[in-house]
């Protein structure tokens, strides 16, 4: 029987982290003490690495908003209004994500409204500092390369902010058990599959039982495991959603044109050659010619793979190889895609090109 109110509800919702940020910080919630709401927000800047541009003494009042709207155009996860002396305010703007993968778009749209629906003006200068908090496989995923002035605060960071305060309410103490088990459950994904009751890894009850969201944030977490083994480091793995799989691309190893592009990556337990195509420049029988080129390559691997079918759109897969991981040790699996099947990728253009 589950007695954490966060699992009743569910830790994947955003909301159970925005409302217990809110409750923990407002300055009307007399159960919290002043001097833990103060020390939440001096570890914000503290964990974010940022400079705190007010004085913690000079705090009046704290107000937060939860899903800060404008219109029909954006509503922001937390604001965090921070009334300081001489009639000056502070603004803590936050994003929530778990299993969400945070874009760049999305930061900057919160940056640009926010500021422009909050001109400074003569009577009260206002301010603000923008934090992404990334509460479960989201800080497995990719980051944008551009975060617009976001400060990311990742799991561990998240439980330091919140960690050592003096309240003894339940709610705040689920809410702490909670993040601790997440980490917790990231960090032993591996072992967890090893203890597998099952030969697949495709065990649903298991890993429900065990608190794990599935498919897609399981698989974020395997894949941040996994690429810790990959042989040359030069090589950037990326994790992101592939809409309906989870994906870790080799983001170095798109090779093509503006017609075509090959790539590869995981998609569950599968690794997989694909190609992107401009449908316009590339026709179903072009495409099947590419295959049957590319077919020869990517049969003289040791370890074998299969072709896929032969779908025509966009992005196309060519050819595969299936892997176990419950069966499978990660540094193995690592070391045949390293040495054995990526060592045809150089060769894969020019075998287009001369047949």
């Amino acid at each position: 029987m589950v007695e954490n109110f966060v699992y009743i509800i569910g830790y994947q919702f955003e909301r159970v982290h925005t409302g217990m940020i809110k409750w923990l910080l407002d300055w009307d919630n007399t159960e919290i003490s002043k001097t833990d709401k103060l020390t939440i927000i001096e570890n914000f800047y503290k964990y974010s690495k940022k400079a705190m541009p007010f004085n913690l003494n000079h705090i009046d009042n704290i107000t937060c908003i939860s899903e800060y709207s404008f219109g029909k155009r954006l509503k922001i996860d937390l604001v965090v209004k921070l009334e300081l002396e001489k009639d000056k305010e502070h603004y803590l703007v936050m994003e929530m994500k778990v299993d969400s993968i945070p874009y760049e778009d999305q930061l900057k749209s919160t940056k640009n409204i926010f500021e422009s629906n909050n001109i400074v003006n003569a009577k009260k200068t206002i301010c603000a500092d923008y934090f992404l908090l990334l509460f479960g496989s989201s800080f497995a995923c990719d980051s944008p390369g551009n975060r617009h002035d976001f400060s990311y605060l990742k799991l561990d960071d998240i439980i330091s902010v919140f960690s050592g305060l003096t309240i003894k309410n339940y709610p705040y103490r689920d809410w702490i058990v909670s993040l601790e088990e997440e980490l917790k459950r990231y960090v032993d994904v591996k072992r967890n599959i090893e203890l597998l009751p099952s030969d697949s890894i495709y065990n649903s009850n298991y890993w429900l039982k065990n608190n794990y969201r599935i498919y897609l944030p399981l698989f974020y977490y395997i894949y941040d495991d996994m690429r810790k083994h990959y042989l040359d480091r030069k090589k950037s793995w990326s994790i992101y959603s592939g809409i309906n799989n989870p994906v870790m691309n080799w983001n170095g190893g798109w090779i093509g044109n503006d017609e075509f592009e090959l790539f590869w990556e995981f998609n569950y337990e599968s690794f997989i050659l694909k190609m992107w195509i401009d449908k316009n420049k590339i026709s179903r029988e072009q495409l099947n010619n590419m295959r049957e080129k590319l077919y020869p390559v990517c049969e003289k691997t040791s370890y074998q793979g299969v072709k896929t079918y032969r779908k025509y759109s966009e992005y196309n897969s060519i050819f595969k190889w299936d892997f176990d991981f419950k069966k499978m040790d990660f540094e193995e699996i690592a070391k045949t895609v390293d040495n054995d099947i990526l060592s045809i990728h150089s060769g894969l253009l020019k075998h287009i090109d001369e047949t």
